[in-house]
């Protein structure tokens, strides 16, 4: 790798590093009811960030059909997380449906 890559690396770990330490340098800092309860929400938009593109566009094209083992596998483990909230359960059948989708579709 050149030092331009390994500047820009550098770069980006040091303002990571910086944005999350500076919760931790100010310990007096209280955030409001209101703020502590939108970061709250932080982490499931993050993953939903993640998982929807994938789940959605698997091969760079949008696919919304029931013949995406992707799209399918998410929504039957999203249902059953917002049914249930068991992790293992979720996981299971989400990977079930994914899989047993493509078997079925031979793909």
């Amino acid at each position: 790798m050149n030092d331009a890559l390994w500047l820009m690396i550098l770069g980006m770990a040091l303002v990571t590093f910086a944005t999350r330490f500076s919760l931790f340098a100010m310990p007096g800092v209280q955030f409001s009811p209101r703020l502590q309860r939108g970061l709250a929400y932080v982490p499931v938009s993050v993953f939903a960030a993640i998982i929807v593109p994938m789940a959605v566009a698997p091969s760079d094209e949008v696919q919304l059909s029931v013949t995406n083992a992707h799209l399918m596998g998410a929504l039957a483990a999203g249902l059953l997380a917002a049914r249930t909230g068991n992790l293992l359960l979720t996981l299971i059948a989400g990977f079930a449906v994914f899989g047993g989708l493509k078997w079925w579709l031979g793909v």
